[in-house]
């Protein structure tokens, strides 16, 4: 097995999984915005720190705040430390959606990983996690 072949065996299988699957689509979220939501959740709190911990470019990390606003997901709250430089927080619907979509990402990996055993889904997990440790955007 070669990493492309594998790449591609990942994405084909997460497509099929997801396609069909209500959730988060039906919210008009992507990976992206449930990544973000997650993110803020767990005390990322300004588009600086997000860019960096999910490796995702300026431009690209305003859209996805945009959205998440537009949705109600998120507001801003001018820094009190730094005028140049907004909060992000969830909002009560944000809190919600990232329920929904928490249930819907679980019914994914269920329906994707289900045929994995214990050991086989712990040997996943860590090539995994050696693949994103030592990824050009971490070094």
């Amino acid at each position: 097995m070669t990493p492309s072949k594998t790449a591609t065996a990942a994405a084909v299988a997460t497509s099929r999984c997801t396609e069909n699957a209500p959730g988060s689509s039906a919210m008009n979220l992507t990976a992206r915005h449930v990544t973000t939501m997650f993110s803020i959740r767990d005390g990322i709190r300004t588009h600086r720190d997000l860019v960096h911990q999910l490796h995702i470019d300026k431009t690209g990390m305003v859209r996805v705040i945009d959205d998440l606003e537009q949705l109600g997901f998120v507001s801003r709250t001018r820094s009190t430390q730094d005028r140049r430089s907004s909060l992000l927080s969830l909002t009560e619907e944000g809190i919600i959606g990232l329920q929904h979509a928490q249930q819907h990402t679980r019914g994914v990996a269920d329906t994707l990983f289900g045929a994995l055993s214990a050991t086989e889904l712990t040997a996943l997990h860590d090539a995994l996690a050696r693949v994103l440790r030592e990824s050009p955007k971490n070094q």
